[in-house]
């Protein structure tokens, strides 16, 4: 295995509660740089001491690498598979008053590139995302109808998210 080089100065400053001191450390150093919330994507045994306010990300609501993080939101299970995510992750937060908020995604890579997203769809395998979009572009094929699919799509997803997080944590944000 690879030395750790952080962890081994951290054992030398701190000695055998290296850990806990140097999480302590964390929070010193927030409040003297007047840091008030701990940001998304830090180490959860930071944030779960519960000393500073603190965002997550949920995970498991069906963004598609295949699909430039879009989820496909026109499969039977799509909702379903989403309920299931939310259910077993949520209701762990939901009376903590230390999260603010839950973050969806982070900016969508195919902003920009609707048409070529579609393109990608229209190439790839079947799916039902696929067959939703043909059936779509039947009424005209422009970059400006791909777009509006897209972002059809994109809504739908979004709706989905918010009605699901409500159900399972109504007392947190959904920072998007």
């Amino acid at each position: 295995a690879t030395p750790s080089y952080g962890i081994w100065n951290l054992y030398r400053r701190y000695g055998e509660n290296y850990r806990s001191e140097s999480n302590e450390m964390v929070f010193k150093r927030m409040d003297k740089w007047g840091l008030n919330t701990i940001a998304n994507w830090s180490a959860a045994e930071v944030y779960e001491l519960n000393k500073k306010a603190y965002t997550l990300g949920l995970r498991g609501l069906g963004m598609d690498g295949n699909l430039m993080g879009l989820a496909d939101v026109y499969a039977p299970d799509f909702a379903t598979n989403m309920d299931a995510a939310m259910k077993a992750y949520l209701p762990t937060n939901k009376d903590n008053p230390w999260v603010l908020g839950y973050f969806v995604g982070n900016e969508p890579s195919w902003l920009g590139q609707e048409a070529r997203l579609c393109d990608l769809i229209l190439a790839g395998e079947a799916r039902p995302i696929k067959a939703e979009l043909e059936k779509y572009l039947e009424n005209g094929d422009t970059p400006e109808r791909k777009k509006e699919f897209i972002y059809n799509t994109f809504n739908t997803f979004l709706q989905t998210v918010k009605t699901t997080m409500k159900r399972y944590d109504p007392n947190h944000l959904n920072l998007g």
